[in-house]
């Protein structure tokens, strides 16, 4: 009986041994699926857009063809149709019907003046469009046509509640869901609030790829290697030193990633540093509405005309009026020294911490 019992407690030890070892196996699994995830709510108390699993295919704040992108671009499995619903309580106070920009959107108001924006959808919350065509109005057929706007049509809304069906109408490239969430509702004095900040991160461990350095005279006594003409030099080509004389300016093209997904996005920081000495520093938490089309003031124009690539640059007209750039000084430049040596770092950021940076030695030369 005694044997019994030393066999019996000795299988019990072993079996709640294997069961914990178990348990924390099956636990480390949930925790990399939580941490798989692309996107999650703040707290679970703003639930994602869309019912799927959320993937992102354009990022807050992204270099466009003319413009910042203003919000988050959720993928909808290359579908239209979805189930799209109110992130939080409020009012749908505001409605768009354009061939061009937005397409169908809604704008829902909530506490506090804040507004999230639903773009590019395929159908209204079935209230929405019997007021349309009661009213007998149309989505627009052509890019020249006028955009409809209605704001003398409220509609109170609850988180969760499904208030439109994704689509591809507007300036849109495929079937995704636009979503923004703005600090007011006059576009004149409204910000743009990047949505990660208010819960929604992506799982990420990628780096920015960096691609392009670019140094640039800033006047015309500036001389960069011997000339007035701007450098680029490619991530695998960077010289030892660059020699350089007078004012001049810097110049950076990246791209993010996100792991197993085919989309490039823009950056969270960029900072440009000589000596340890921050030159020109953003970090895009928000974006003015009103300034959200001044990317032209912000890159190389004519390389992006030349190449296609968008390198963003250090310098800042303060004659302007909006930066990107929180922090800067001297104009975002350097006036070299001759015969002195300098350490240029440049270094891009994602909004999960992920870090890339490129360093060159810049050394001072005389002027001609």
């Amino acid at each position: 009986m005694g044997s019994n019992a030393g066999l019996m407690t000795m299988f019990n030890r072993r079996f709640y041994k294997k069961t914990a070892v178990l348990l924390l196996v099956l636990w480390s699994f949930a925790a990399e699926a939580r941490g798989r995830q692309t996107v999650t709510g703040l707290d679970g108390r703003l639930p994602y857009p869309l019912f799927v699993r959320p993937q992102i295919s354009g990022s807050f704040a992204e270099l466009r063809r003319t413009h910042y992108h203003g919000g988050l671009d959720f993928r909808t499995q290359q579908r239209c149709g979805l189930r799209v619903r109110s992130v939080a309580d409020g009012e749908i106070y505001k409605i768009g019907l354009s061939a061009k920009g937005y397409g169908k959107v809604l704008y829902v108001r909530h506490d506090g003046g804040e507004v999230s924006v639903y773009a590019h959808l395929s159908r209204f919350h079935p209230d929405i469009e019997r007021m349309l065509r009661i009213r007998k109005l149309k989505m627009p057929k052509r890019r020249d046509e006028a955009d409809i706007v209605l704001t003398d049509w409220v509609m109170p809304v609850q988180q969760g509640q499904v208030v439109a069906r994704s689509g591809n109408t507007g300036a849109s490239g495929g079937p995704h869901l636009h979503f923004e969430w703005r600090n007011g509702t006059d576009e004149d004095s409204a910000f743009l609030i990047n949505p990660c900040l208010k819960g929604w991160t992506v799982a990420d461990r990628t780096a920015p790829n960096l691609k392009t350095l670019a140094v640039y005279p800033v006047d015309t006594a500036s001389r960069i290697n011997g000339r007035s003409e701007p450098l680029y030099l490619s991530m695998a080509e960077l010289p030892d030193t660059c020699r350089v004389a007078g004012r001049i300016s810097f110049g950076l093209e990246a791209l993010d990633s996100i792991e197993k997904l085919k989309f490039h996005y823009g950056l969270y920081a960029l900072t440009f540093q000589v000596d340890g000495d921050t030159l020109a520093h953003y970090r895009w938490d928000s974006l003015p509405l009103c300034h959200s089309g001044s990317i032209a003031t912000h890159i190389d124009t004519v390389y992006y005309r030349m190449q296609g690539g968008r390198i963003e640059l250090s310098r800042v007209d303060e004659t302007l009026a909006y930066t990107p750039y929180t922090r800067y000084k001297d104009g975002g430049c350097l006036v070299a020294e001759p015969r002195r040596h300098y350490r240029l770092v440049v270094t891009a950021t994602d909004f999960n911490g992920n870090v890339a940076f490129v360093q060159l030695i810049l050394a001072g030369d005389l002027l001609f």
